[in-house]
């Protein structure tokens, strides 16, 4: 019996794509400003891979920031950030809304109120 070659690391298809990619902006008439991965490595690196390797796509495929490939790339990363940061935004805010939910909830239940709290106005009077 053969021995079955283990799958390239996530690594190892990075660092192809991204080669292919350099290799790509090297040869491709478009890109009016050349770049060295040194200079793209850490806007990528911000976006984390699946984002990273989608805008890389989207360049090679569309043709998209090839005027300028650092300024595109940079800029993609900071949308990408910002994006992330309205994300967990809005995840804290539905955890304290799921909170004060909660809360009020339990103090119908258990804390012998002559009134029950309406849900939906305490949360908005307390939010």
């Amino acid at each position: 019996a053969g021995v079955t070659p283990s799958p390239p690391a996530a690594g190892t298809a990075e660092m192809k794509a991204l080669s292919s990619f350099m290799a790509f902006l090297q040869q491709d008439p478009r890109v009016k400003r050349q770049v060295k991965i040194s200079q793209i490595a850490p806007a990528l690196d911000a976006m984390g891979h699946r984002r990273a390797m989608q805008v890389l796509q989207q360049m090679q495929e569309r043709g998209l920031g090839l005027d300028d490939p650092l300024t595109y790339i940079r800029a993609a990363a900071q949308r990408h950030a910002m994006t992330s940061v309205k994300k967990e935004a809005q995840e804290e805010e539905e955890d304290d809304v799921a909170k004060i939910t909660k809360r009020l909830k339990w103090l119908n239940q258990f804390a012998g109120l002559s009134k029950k709290i309406r849900i939906g106005e305490g949360v908005g009077a307390l939010y």
